[in-house]
């Protein structure tokens, strides 16, 4: 079966933001020890992309924290990628508060350094 070329349009996406002063170090981490899960990583600079079937999450260090998106196709998906990156988070991230809160997209700024700008601007997506 061939796909095609049209976009995978995702019906499910949250973002958050880890409060943590290593943000880089911490997303170097977090994608070392969940890209095992995913079909495909790409890395630029420090912006971090794991690909998965029909989804995908974004890992951007900012000066406020790593900042996340899940984003999937499924519902069942969306919240396996999203405990993958919880259980990982609690592994490698000194956090004051253990607790990850998800929010819908739009919620917290999202963008590189500094938290500026919109999810569709980074250059993992090619936007």
């Amino acid at each position: 079966m061939q796909r095609s070329n049209n976009p995978i349009i995702l019906n499910h996406a949250a973002e958050a933001i880890v409060a943590t002063t290593h943000a880089e170090h911490v997303a170097e981490k977090l994608h070392v020890k969940t890209r095992a899960c995913s079909l495909s990583t790409r890395v630029i600079d420090a912006e971090r992309l794991l690909v998965f079937e029909d989804a995908w999450a974004i890992l951007i260090p900012t000066r406020e924290g790593l900042r996340i998106r899940v984003e999937a196709r499924e519902l069942d998906m969306f919240y396996g990628i999203r405990a993958i990156l919880q259980t990982a988070i609690s592994d490698v991230a000194t956090m004051s508060n253990e607790h990850v809160e998800w929010q819908p997209p739009g919620i917290i700024p999202f963008g590189p350094a500094g938290g500026q700008g919109e999810i569709g601007q980074s250059s993992l997506l090619g936007s």
